[in-house]
């Protein structure tokens, strides 16, 4: 309702939008409802989890049919992963002339390692990425935006936000946190969901 005014259908089709927030805000918790709602509707669903948040049993706690035939969760460790994964998906629904819908559910892009720190990682070493993972991040979004637009396909990621430095900025609640500026304008949709600290009272 928030999303799109809507109770239903708040996910555009051919569009990606990003479920983000800092940690433990719930954004698996979204995604894995918006992946329940959307299977009651008739759209299958392509699961990419980087982070073991979306396995079969916290989604069938949340009503997820796992054992549909539209229904694929695959683990993944880094973007080259996300990338293959996704691309050969919309390259197998467009050569077959797919119609059904279908939600892909990237769960976190944060978690998920450059080419340089999976190599780092088979080495033993820990290196930075001096950067590489925004960059990296950005060339994989890029094309699906333009390979989806025409199908009747919808991804949603989800995205860590981090804390606004800026004293001033970080009092007002919706300039409390920054989005990477690299990925933001790949998503038609930015949800932001934050915590909130229950008074004692």
């Amino acid at each position: 309702k928030i999303v799109s005014g809507m109770f239903r259908g708040g996910i555009g089709q051919g569009r990606l939008a990003a479920i983000t927030g800092p940690s433990s805000a719930g954004k698996s918790f979204i995604a894995g409802n918006i992946a329940c709602e959307a299977q009651k509707q008739g759209v299958g669903l392509l699961i990419l989890d980087s982070e073991n948040a979306l396995d079969d049993g916290f989604m069938q706690a949340l009503g997820v049919d796992t054992y549909k035939e539209d229904y694929f969760y695959r683990g993944i460790s880094s973007i080259a992963d996300a990338t293959k994964m996704v691309s050969t998906f919309i390259k197998s629904y467009r050569d077959n002339k797919e119609q059904q819908p279908f939600l892909i559910i990237l769960d976190s892009i944060d978690m998920l390692r450059t080419d340089s720190q999976e190599a780092a990682y088979e080495s033993g070493e820990n290196k930075g990425d001096q950067g590489q993972h925004a960059k990296q991040v950005k060339n994989m979004l890029a094309p699906w935006v333009h390979d989806i637009k025409s199908l009747n396909i919808s991804i949603v990621c989800t995205k860590q936000v981090f804390q606004e430095q800026d004293p001033m900025l970080q009092k007002n609640p919706q300039t409390a946190w920054k989005f990477t500026e690299s990925s933001k304008y790949a998503f038609s949709q930015i949800l932001l969901v934050t915590r909130f600290m229950l008074k004692d009272d």
